[in-house]
Protein backbone atom coordinates (compact mmCIF):
# COMPACT_ATOMS: atom_id res chain seq x y z
CA UNK A 1 0.00 0.00 0.00
CA UNK A 2 1.75 3.42 -1.08
CA UNK A 3 1.68 5.72 1.69
CA UNK A 4 2.57 8.90 -0.25
CA UNK A 5 0.00 10.48 -2.54
CA UNK A 6 1.40 11.69 -5.95
CA UNK A 7 -0.24 14.98 -8.13
CA UNK A 8 -3.49 16.07 -7.29
CA UNK A 9 -6.20 14.94 -10.14
CA UNK A 10 -9.45 17.15 -10.82
CA UNK A 11 -12.07 15.89 -8.78
CA UNK A 12 -14.80 15.72 -10.00
CA UNK A 13 -12.98 14.32 -13.59
CA UNK A 14 -12.61 11.41 -11.09
CA UNK A 15 -15.30 11.29 -9.15
CA UNK A 16 -18.28 11.47 -11.90
CA UNK A 17 -15.89 10.13 -15.19
CA UNK A 18 -13.21 7.43 -14.35
CA UNK A 19 -16.10 4.61 -13.25
CA UNK A 20 -18.36 4.86 -16.41
CA UNK A 21 -15.44 5.48 -19.26
CA UNK A 22 -13.86 2.75 -17.39
CA UNK A 23 -17.32 0.50 -18.16
CA UNK A 24 -17.77 2.40 -22.06
CA UNK A 25 -14.21 0.99 -23.17
CA UNK A 26 -13.16 5.35 -23.73
CA UNK A 27 -9.38 5.92 -23.40
CA UNK A 28 -9.03 8.61 -20.60
CA UNK A 29 -5.96 10.41 -19.66
CA UNK A 30 -5.81 11.87 -16.57
CA UNK A 31 -1.94 13.07 -16.00
CA UNK A 32 1.22 11.62 -17.44
CA UNK A 33 0.99 8.93 -13.97
CA UNK A 34 -2.25 7.45 -14.46
CA UNK A 35 -3.86 5.77 -17.58
CA UNK A 36 -6.52 4.18 -18.27
CA UNK A 37 -6.81 2.79 -21.30
CA UNK A 38 -9.68 -0.04 -22.69
CA UNK A 39 -12.67 -1.51 -20.40
CA UNK A 40 -12.06 -2.08 -16.56
CA UNK A 41 -10.42 -5.52 -16.92
CA UNK A 42 -7.69 -3.70 -19.23
CA UNK A 43 -7.05 -1.33 -16.75
CA UNK A 44 -3.11 -0.65 -16.62
CA UNK A 45 -2.15 1.62 -13.74
CA UNK A 46 -0.12 3.09 -10.82
CA UNK A 47 -3.36 4.11 -8.51
CA UNK A 48 -1.42 6.68 -6.43
CA UNK A 49 -2.73 9.50 -8.05
CA UNK A 50 -6.14 8.03 -8.00
CA UNK A 51 -5.84 7.14 -4.39
CA UNK A 52 -5.23 10.94 -3.99
CA UNK A 53 -8.22 12.30 -5.62
CA UNK A 54 -10.26 10.29 -3.74
CA UNK A 55 -8.78 11.76 -0.50
CA UNK A 56 -9.12 15.24 -1.42
CA UNK A 57 -12.75 14.96 -3.23
CA UNK A 58 -14.57 12.11 -1.26
CA UNK A 59 -16.14 13.95 1.37
CA UNK A 60 -18.25 15.82 -1.06
CA UNK A 61 -19.03 12.72 -2.68
CA UNK A 62 -19.96 10.24 -0.25
CA UNK A 63 -22.32 13.17 0.81
CA UNK A 64 -23.98 13.76 -2.55
CA UNK A 65 -24.59 10.20 -2.62
CA UNK A 66 -25.49 9.13 1.30
CA UNK A 67 -26.78 12.73 2.82
CA UNK A 68 -26.63 10.93 6.48
CA UNK A 69 -22.44 10.47 6.06
CA UNK A 70 -20.44 11.18 9.10
CA UNK A 71 -23.58 10.89 11.27
CA UNK A 72 -23.92 7.76 12.83
CA UNK A 73 -27.36 6.28 11.80
CA UNK A 74 -29.84 3.93 13.68
CA UNK A 75 -28.56 0.24 12.52
CA UNK A 76 -29.92 -1.79 9.61
CA UNK A 77 -31.85 -4.92 10.39
CA UNK A 78 -29.61 -7.44 9.96
CA UNK A 79 -30.34 -9.85 7.15
CA UNK A 80 -31.88 -12.95 7.64
CA UNK A 81 -29.04 -15.68 7.29
CA UNK A 82 -28.10 -18.64 8.23
CA UNK A 83 -24.59 -19.39 9.17
CA UNK A 84 -23.12 -23.02 7.84
CA UNK A 85 -19.65 -21.60 9.45
CA UNK A 86 -19.70 -21.68 12.89
CA UNK A 87 -17.41 -22.00 16.06
CA UNK A 88 -13.83 -20.93 17.03
CA UNK A 89 -11.71 -20.83 13.90
CA UNK A 90 -8.05 -22.49 13.92
CA UNK A 91 -5.47 -24.49 12.03
CA UNK A 92 -5.83 -27.79 10.91
CA UNK A 93 -2.40 -28.69 9.09
CA UNK A 94 -2.35 -26.37 6.40
CA UNK A 95 -5.95 -24.96 6.62
CA UNK A 96 -8.70 -23.21 8.51
CA UNK A 97 -10.96 -25.16 10.62
CA UNK A 98 -14.91 -24.37 12.90
CA UNK A 99 -17.20 -26.26 14.27
CA UNK A 100 -18.57 -27.19 10.69
CA UNK A 101 -15.13 -28.56 9.46
CA UNK A 102 -12.15 -27.54 7.38
CA UNK A 103 -12.24 -24.64 4.98
CA UNK A 104 -11.19 -22.36 2.43
CA UNK A 105 -10.85 -18.33 3.94
CA UNK A 106 -12.18 -15.85 1.38
CA UNK A 107 -11.14 -12.68 2.95
CA UNK A 108 -11.73 -9.13 1.58
CA UNK A 109 -9.68 -6.21 2.76
CA UNK A 110 -11.35 -3.31 4.30
CA UNK A 111 -8.75 -1.62 6.61
CA UNK A 112 -10.89 1.22 7.36
CA UNK A 113 -13.68 -0.87 8.92
CA UNK A 114 -14.13 0.59 11.79
CA UNK A 115 -13.49 4.16 10.88
CA UNK A 116 -17.19 3.36 8.85
CA UNK A 117 -18.62 1.55 12.13
CA UNK A 118 -18.08 5.16 13.81
CA UNK A 119 -18.61 7.38 11.07
CA UNK A 120 -21.57 5.76 8.77
CA UNK A 121 -22.50 2.51 9.90
CA UNK A 122 -24.81 2.05 7.09
CA UNK A 123 -22.53 2.82 4.83
CA UNK A 124 -20.23 0.28 5.93
CA UNK A 125 -23.44 -2.14 6.27
CA UNK A 126 -24.15 -2.37 2.73
CA UNK A 127 -20.49 -3.01 1.76
CA UNK A 128 -20.48 -5.84 4.23
CA UNK A 129 -23.52 -6.78 2.36
CA UNK A 130 -22.14 -7.47 -0.81
CA UNK A 131 -19.85 -8.44 -0.03
CA UNK A 132 -20.71 -11.33 2.32
CA UNK A 133 -23.57 -12.47 -0.55
CA UNK A 134 -21.02 -13.18 -2.70
CA UNK A 135 -18.84 -15.43 -0.78
CA UNK A 136 -16.61 -13.56 1.19
CA UNK A 137 -16.05 -15.34 4.59
CA UNK A 138 -13.96 -12.87 6.63
CA UNK A 139 -12.51 -9.18 6.21
CA UNK A 140 -8.97 -7.91 6.96
CA UNK A 141 -9.26 -4.79 9.29
CA UNK A 142 -6.74 -2.15 11.25
CA UNK A 143 -7.26 -1.69 14.69
CA UNK A 144 -5.45 2.10 14.55
CA UNK A 145 -4.29 3.92 11.88
CA UNK A 146 -3.51 7.42 10.93
CA UNK A 147 -0.87 9.68 12.44
CA UNK A 148 -3.27 12.83 12.23
CA UNK A 149 -0.98 15.09 9.57
CA UNK A 150 -2.09 17.09 7.28
CA UNK A 151 -0.52 14.63 4.13
CA UNK A 152 -0.81 11.44 5.82
CA UNK A 153 -2.76 8.97 3.34
CA UNK A 154 -5.13 7.91 6.26
CA UNK A 155 -6.07 11.92 7.15
CA UNK A 156 -10.10 12.23 7.27
CA UNK A 157 -9.98 7.83 7.79
CA UNK A 158 -8.30 7.55 10.70
CA UNK A 159 -9.09 4.78 13.26
CA UNK A 160 -7.49 5.49 16.94
CA UNK A 161 -7.69 3.47 20.07
CA UNK A 162 -8.32 6.50 22.29
CA UNK A 163 -11.97 7.14 21.05
CA UNK A 164 -14.38 7.28 23.07
CA UNK A 165 -16.37 4.28 23.24
CA UNK A 166 -13.82 2.14 21.46
CA UNK A 167 -14.48 -1.27 22.34
CA UNK A 168 -18.04 -1.04 24.13
CA UNK A 169 -19.54 0.66 21.34
CA UNK A 170 -17.80 0.94 18.39
CA UNK A 171 -15.83 -2.18 18.15
CA UNK A 172 -18.39 -4.30 19.35
CA UNK A 173 -21.01 -2.69 16.69
CA UNK A 174 -18.33 -4.44 14.28
CA UNK A 175 -18.79 -7.37 15.72
CA UNK A 176 -21.92 -7.72 16.28
CA UNK A 177 -22.80 -6.28 12.05
CA UNK A 178 -20.24 -9.27 11.39
CA UNK A 179 -22.02 -12.25 13.14
CA UNK A 180 -25.33 -11.09 11.43
CA UNK A 181 -23.67 -11.54 8.01
CA UNK A 182 -21.71 -14.80 8.24
CA UNK A 183 -18.40 -12.85 8.65
CA UNK A 184 -15.66 -12.96 10.52
CA UNK A 185 -12.37 -10.64 11.03
CA UNK A 186 -8.52 -10.96 10.50
CA UNK A 187 -7.23 -7.99 12.96
CA UNK A 188 -4.21 -6.21 12.39
CA UNK A 189 -3.11 -5.55 15.85
CA UNK A 190 -0.94 -2.55 15.91
CA UNK A 191 0.08 0.70 13.48
CA UNK A 192 2.28 3.67 13.62
CA UNK A 193 -0.15 6.07 15.26
CA UNK A 194 0.07 8.50 17.95
CA UNK A 195 -1.45 6.14 20.90
CA UNK A 196 1.41 3.58 20.11
CA UNK A 197 4.10 5.30 19.76
CA UNK A 198 6.61 2.98 22.61
CA UNK A 199 6.62 -0.58 22.43
CA UNK A 200 5.45 -0.01 26.56
CA UNK A 201 2.19 1.23 24.54
CA UNK A 202 1.99 -1.32 22.40
CA UNK A 203 2.14 -3.96 24.82
CA UNK A 204 -0.84 -2.14 26.65
CA UNK A 205 -2.71 -2.05 23.56
CA UNK A 206 -2.17 -6.15 22.96
CA UNK A 207 -3.57 -6.51 26.61
CA UNK A 208 -6.96 -4.56 26.19
CA UNK A 209 -6.94 -6.31 22.69
CA UNK A 210 -6.48 -9.87 23.94
CA UNK A 211 -9.65 -10.59 26.36
CA UNK A 212 -11.70 -8.35 24.00
CA UNK A 213 -11.08 -10.37 20.88
CA UNK A 214 -11.70 -13.54 23.24
CA UNK A 215 -14.71 -12.46 24.35
CA UNK A 216 -15.98 -12.10 20.64
CA UNK A 217 -13.76 -15.47 19.55
CA UNK A 218 -16.09 -16.86 17.17
CA UNK A 219 -15.43 -13.78 14.72
CA UNK A 220 -12.12 -13.46 14.68
CA UNK A 221 -10.19 -15.31 12.20
CA UNK A 222 -6.56 -15.01 13.15
CA UNK A 223 -4.60 -11.86 13.90
CA UNK A 224 -1.54 -10.15 12.13
CA UNK A 225 0.80 -8.22 14.16
CA UNK A 226 1.39 -5.39 11.81
CA UNK A 227 0.81 -4.44 8.58
CA UNK A 228 3.60 -4.16 6.39
CA UNK A 229 6.21 -3.45 9.44
CA UNK A 230 9.06 -2.38 7.96
CA UNK A 231 7.78 -1.48 4.07
CA UNK A 232 9.37 1.83 4.67
CA UNK A 233 12.64 1.71 5.89
CA UNK A 234 13.28 4.96 6.14
CA UNK A 235 10.19 5.32 9.03
CA UNK A 236 9.42 1.89 10.02
CA UNK A 237 6.24 0.93 11.77
CA UNK A 238 8.01 -1.73 14.09
CA UNK A 239 11.49 -2.60 14.20
CA UNK A 240 12.18 -5.94 13.58
CA UNK A 241 13.24 -6.41 17.23
CA UNK A 242 9.57 -4.84 18.02
CA UNK A 243 7.61 -6.93 15.70
CA UNK A 244 9.42 -10.23 17.04
CA UNK A 245 8.47 -9.12 20.62
CA UNK A 246 4.87 -8.02 20.26
CA UNK A 247 4.06 -11.47 18.22
CA UNK A 248 5.92 -13.72 20.93
CA UNK A 249 4.07 -11.96 24.02
CA UNK A 250 0.57 -12.52 21.59
CA UNK A 251 1.57 -16.37 21.76
CA UNK A 252 1.88 -16.12 25.57
CA UNK A 253 -1.79 -14.17 26.34
CA UNK A 254 -3.67 -15.50 23.37
CA UNK A 255 -4.27 -19.03 21.67
CA UNK A 256 -5.67 -16.58 18.48
CA UNK A 257 -3.48 -17.88 15.80
CA UNK A 258 -0.98 -14.99 15.28
CA UNK A 259 1.38 -13.93 12.14
CA UNK A 260 4.05 -11.24 12.63
CA UNK A 261 3.52 -8.96 9.25
CA UNK A 262 5.24 -9.18 5.74
CA UNK A 263 7.33 -6.51 7.03
CA UNK A 264 9.20 -5.93 3.73
CA UNK A 265 11.23 -3.63 2.33
CA UNK A 266 12.31 -6.30 0.01
CA UNK A 267 10.18 -9.34 -1.42
CA UNK A 268 7.91 -11.13 0.86
CA UNK A 269 10.06 -14.19 1.13
CA UNK A 270 13.44 -12.47 1.92
CA UNK A 271 12.30 -9.97 4.83
CA UNK A 272 10.24 -12.87 6.01
CA UNK A 273 12.76 -14.89 6.48
CA UNK A 274 14.91 -12.41 7.65
CA UNK A 275 12.65 -12.47 10.46
CA UNK A 276 12.00 -15.40 11.61
CA UNK A 277 15.91 -16.74 11.18
CA UNK A 278 17.18 -13.33 12.94
CA UNK A 279 14.78 -13.68 15.78
CA UNK A 280 14.15 -17.20 16.36
CA UNK A 281 10.66 -16.45 15.85
CA UNK A 282 7.67 -18.89 16.06
CA UNK A 283 4.13 -18.08 14.62
CA UNK A 284 1.09 -20.03 13.49
CA UNK A 285 0.80 -18.73 9.88
CA UNK A 286 2.32 -16.27 7.21
CA UNK A 287 0.61 -13.13 5.74
CA UNK A 288 3.19 -12.74 2.49
CA UNK A 289 2.30 -9.63 0.53
CA UNK A 290 3.55 -10.93 -2.93
CA UNK A 291 4.84 -8.11 -5.30
CA UNK A 292 2.81 -6.64 -8.19
CA UNK A 293 5.30 -6.61 -10.87
CA UNK A 294 3.17 -7.40 -14.01
CA UNK A 295 5.54 -9.25 -16.30
CA UNK A 296 4.31 -12.24 -18.32
CA UNK A 297 1.08 -10.82 -18.97
CA UNK A 298 0.16 -10.01 -15.92
CA UNK A 299 0.28 -13.39 -14.70
CA UNK A 300 3.34 -13.03 -12.61
CA UNK A 301 1.57 -11.60 -9.18
CA UNK A 302 -0.79 -14.65 -9.49
CA UNK A 303 1.48 -17.11 -9.44
CA UNK A 304 3.87 -16.62 -6.51
CA UNK A 305 1.54 -18.16 -4.03
CA UNK A 306 3.72 -21.30 -4.96
CA UNK A 307 6.52 -20.06 -3.05
CA UNK A 308 5.80 -19.90 -0.14
CA UNK A 309 5.88 -23.68 0.60
CA UNK A 310 9.69 -23.04 0.24
CA UNK A 311 10.19 -20.60 2.44
CA UNK A 312 13.45 -21.04 4.61
CA UNK A 313 13.85 -20.27 8.35
CA UNK A 314 9.94 -19.86 8.93
CA UNK A 315 8.44 -22.83 11.56
CA UNK A 316 5.40 -22.68 9.60
CA UNK A 317 4.05 -22.62 5.93
CA UNK A 318 0.43 -22.21 6.61
CA UNK A 319 -0.21 -18.93 4.81
CA UNK A 320 -2.75 -16.58 3.51
CA UNK A 321 -2.35 -14.64 0.46
CA UNK A 322 -3.06 -10.93 1.84
CA UNK A 323 -2.45 -8.83 -0.08
CA UNK A 324 -2.25 -9.46 -3.46
CA UNK A 325 -2.31 -7.49 -6.70
CA UNK A 326 -6.20 -6.51 -7.00
CA UNK A 327 -8.15 -4.20 -8.72
CA UNK A 328 -7.21 -0.50 -7.99
CA UNK A 329 -4.22 -1.73 -5.66
CA UNK A 330 -0.70 0.30 -5.10
CA UNK A 331 2.08 0.25 -7.48
CA UNK A 332 -0.30 -1.55 -10.49
CA UNK A 333 -3.61 -3.02 -10.55
CA UNK A 334 -5.49 -5.97 -12.34
CA UNK A 335 -9.25 -6.05 -12.77
CA UNK A 336 -9.19 -8.78 -14.82
CA UNK A 337 -11.94 -11.21 -13.90
CA UNK A 338 -9.98 -14.57 -14.58
CA UNK A 339 -6.30 -13.85 -13.52
CA UNK A 340 -7.78 -12.91 -10.26
CA UNK A 341 -9.29 -16.35 -9.99
CA UNK A 342 -6.49 -17.48 -10.79
CA UNK A 343 -4.38 -15.95 -8.37
CA UNK A 344 -7.17 -17.53 -5.95
CA UNK A 345 -7.10 -21.11 -7.74
CA UNK A 346 -2.98 -20.97 -7.08
CA UNK A 347 -2.88 -19.81 -3.64
CA UNK A 348 -5.42 -22.58 -2.46
CA UNK A 349 -3.55 -25.04 -4.84
CA UNK A 350 0.13 -23.97 -3.24
CA UNK A 351 -1.38 -24.72 0.04
CA UNK A 352 -2.31 -21.63 1.01
CA UNK A 353 -5.31 -21.40 3.79
CA UNK A 354 -7.01 -18.20 2.59
CA UNK A 355 -7.08 -15.52 -0.13
CA UNK A 356 -7.81 -11.81 0.53
CA UNK A 357 -9.74 -10.22 -2.22
CA UNK A 358 -7.77 -6.65 -1.54
CA UNK A 359 -9.22 -3.29 -4.03
CA UNK A 360 -8.91 0.22 -3.59
CA UNK A 361 -12.35 -0.25 -2.03
CA UNK A 362 -11.18 -1.88 0.92
CA UNK A 363 -8.66 0.37 1.85
CA UNK A 364 -9.75 3.75 2.78
CA UNK A 365 -13.18 3.22 1.66
CA UNK A 366 -13.60 5.94 -0.70
CA UNK A 367 -15.02 3.56 -3.51
CA UNK A 368 -17.75 1.01 -2.83
CA UNK A 369 -16.77 -1.99 -3.16
CA UNK A 370 -20.30 -2.59 -6.29
CA UNK A 371 -18.59 0.47 -7.54
CA UNK A 372 -15.17 -0.98 -8.99
CA UNK A 373 -14.94 -1.78 -12.65
CA UNK A 374 -15.89 -4.79 -13.51
CA UNK A 375 -17.18 -5.90 -9.73
CA UNK A 376 -20.02 -8.79 -10.40
CA UNK A 377 -17.89 -10.52 -12.82
CA UNK A 378 -14.92 -11.09 -10.60
CA UNK A 379 -16.76 -11.59 -7.90
CA UNK A 380 -18.52 -14.40 -9.71
CA UNK A 381 -15.07 -15.55 -10.95
CA UNK A 382 -13.71 -15.77 -7.56
CA UNK A 383 -17.20 -17.77 -6.17
CA UNK A 384 -16.91 -20.33 -8.92
CA UNK A 385 -13.32 -21.15 -7.65
CA UNK A 386 -14.33 -21.03 -3.95
CA UNK A 387 -17.50 -23.57 -4.89
CA UNK A 388 -15.03 -25.76 -7.70
CA UNK A 389 -12.28 -26.40 -5.17
CA UNK A 390 -12.20 -29.09 -2.77
CA UNK A 391 -12.22 -27.29 1.13
CA UNK A 392 -9.51 -29.59 2.21
CA UNK A 393 -7.49 -28.25 -0.65
CA UNK A 394 -4.83 -26.67 1.05
CA UNK A 395 -4.05 -29.86 2.89
CA UNK A 396 -3.10 -31.67 -0.84
CA UNK A 397 -0.12 -32.76 -2.45
CA UNK A 398 1.02 -30.07 -4.66
CA UNK A 399 3.14 -30.94 -8.16
CA UNK A 400 4.80 -28.74 -10.44
CA UNK A 401 4.83 -29.41 -13.83
CA UNK A 402 8.24 -31.33 -14.14
CA UNK A 403 8.06 -33.08 -11.42
CA UNK A 404 6.93 -36.95 -11.66
CA UNK A 405 3.45 -36.54 -10.01
CA UNK A 406 2.06 -34.23 -12.15
CA UNK A 407 -0.91 -35.98 -14.25
CA UNK A 408 0.65 -34.48 -17.29
CA UNK A 409 4.22 -34.53 -19.79
CA UNK A 410 4.23 -30.98 -20.38
CA UNK A 411 7.11 -30.70 -23.00
CA UNK A 412 8.62 -27.49 -22.33
CA UNK A 413 5.52 -25.69 -22.37
CA UNK A 414 6.03 -22.58 -19.46
CA UNK A 415 6.09 -19.92 -22.37
CA UNK A 416 7.70 -17.22 -19.86
CA UNK A 417 10.45 -19.58 -19.98
CA UNK A 418 10.63 -20.97 -23.57
CA UNK A 419 9.33 -17.52 -25.63
CA UNK A 420 7.15 -20.00 -27.57
CA UNK A 421 3.42 -21.12 -26.92
CA UNK A 422 2.06 -22.98 -23.66
CA UNK A 423 1.21 -21.59 -20.02
CA UNK A 424 2.37 -19.56 -17.89
CA UNK A 425 2.17 -22.11 -15.10
CA UNK A 426 -0.18 -26.09 -14.50
CA UNK A 427 0.64 -26.40 -11.24
CA UNK A 428 -1.44 -29.41 -9.13
CA UNK A 429 -2.88 -30.45 -6.01
CA UNK A 430 -3.89 -34.01 -5.34
CA UNK A 431 -6.68 -33.88 -2.77
CA UNK A 432 -8.89 -36.88 -2.30
CA UNK A 433 -7.44 -38.60 -6.02
CA UNK A 434 -8.29 -36.09 -7.63
CA UNK A 435 -5.41 -33.47 -9.06
CA UNK A 436 -7.02 -29.54 -9.38
CA UNK A 437 -4.63 -27.59 -11.80
CA UNK A 438 -5.53 -24.13 -12.77
CA UNK A 439 -3.91 -23.90 -15.99
CA UNK A 440 -2.59 -20.07 -16.46
CA UNK A 441 -2.36 -17.45 -19.31
CA UNK A 442 -2.64 -20.15 -22.06
CA UNK A 443 -0.73 -18.29 -25.18
CA UNK A 444 -1.95 -20.48 -28.31
CA UNK A 445 -2.21 -24.04 -27.43
CA UNK A 446 -1.19 -26.78 -24.56
CA UNK A 447 0.15 -29.55 -25.89
CA UNK A 448 0.59 -32.54 -23.46
CA UNK A 449 0.70 -36.30 -22.54
CA UNK A 450 -1.07 -37.96 -20.67
CA UNK A 451 1.21 -39.89 -17.84
CA UNK A 452 -1.77 -42.66 -17.19
CA UNK A 453 -5.29 -42.91 -18.17
CA UNK A 454 -7.15 -39.89 -17.36
CA UNK A 455 -10.51 -37.94 -17.57
CA UNK A 456 -10.12 -33.89 -17.71
CA UNK A 457 -12.76 -31.95 -17.11
CA UNK A 458 -11.87 -28.06 -18.11
CA UNK A 459 -13.65 -25.44 -16.43
CA UNK A 460 -13.65 -22.08 -17.32
CA UNK A 461 -12.02 -19.44 -14.74
CA UNK A 462 -14.39 -16.76 -15.47
CA UNK A 463 -17.26 -18.78 -13.72
CA UNK A 464 -16.34 -21.99 -12.90
CA UNK A 465 -19.69 -23.52 -12.61
CA UNK A 466 -18.96 -23.65 -16.39
CA UNK A 467 -17.85 -26.70 -17.43
CA UNK A 468 -16.74 -26.27 -21.06
CA UNK A 469 -15.34 -29.89 -21.85
CA UNK A 470 -14.74 -33.38 -21.08
CA UNK A 471 -11.46 -35.19 -22.41
CA UNK A 472 -10.89 -39.04 -22.02
CA UNK A 473 -7.39 -40.19 -22.42
CA UNK A 474 -5.22 -43.11 -22.27
CA UNK A 475 -1.87 -43.22 -21.10
CA UNK A 476 0.91 -41.72 -23.34
CA UNK A 477 -2.05 -40.26 -25.32
CA UNK A 478 -0.82 -36.37 -26.67
CA UNK A 479 -3.51 -33.83 -26.51
CA UNK A 480 -3.46 -30.31 -27.32
CA UNK A 481 -5.93 -28.25 -25.14
CA UNK A 482 -6.60 -24.39 -26.89
CA UNK A 483 -7.88 -21.26 -25.65
CA UNK A 484 -11.59 -20.73 -25.95
CA UNK A 485 -12.15 -17.54 -27.97
CA UNK A 486 -10.39 -15.02 -25.92
CA UNK A 487 -10.33 -16.79 -22.62
CA UNK A 488 -7.15 -18.25 -21.40
CA UNK A 489 -7.24 -19.79 -18.46
CA UNK A 490 -8.70 -22.67 -17.03
CA UNK A 491 -8.95 -25.22 -14.00
CA UNK A 492 -8.49 -28.68 -15.23
CA UNK A 493 -10.15 -31.43 -12.65
CA UNK A 494 -8.27 -34.77 -13.86
CA UNK A 495 -9.15 -38.02 -12.19
CA UNK A 496 -8.03 -41.52 -12.75
CA UNK A 497 -10.30 -43.71 -14.90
Amino acid sequence: MMRTATALLTSLLICLCLIPAVAEGRHLPINDQFVITGRGDQIIATTTALQAAMRETIDARIQARHPAAFQVPPPEPPPNLSCGRTGTVFLDGQAFRDAAGVFKGFGATYMSALYWERADRGYLQRNLDWLSERGVNYIRILTAVGDFTSDDFWRGREVDPRWDGYFAATFNDLFVDLEARCLRAEVVLTDQVPALDTQAQRFAWLDRLAPFLEEHREQVQFVEVSNESHANADNPKLTSHDLAELTRYWKSISDIPVAPSSPGPGTAEESIAELFRDYDLTADLLTPHFDRDRREDGYRPHRQAWEVQFYEHVNTHVFTNNEGIGCGSSVSTDCDPARLAMGMANTFVSRGAGFVFHTVAGVRGDLPFWELPNAEPIMTALRGVMALLPDNIANGATCNTHWDCHPYEHHDQIWPSTGGVGVVRAFCSHIDGVDMCPVMGMRESYFVTAKRRLTVEVFDARDASQRLEVVELDAGQDWTFTPHGDLRDFIHRIAPR
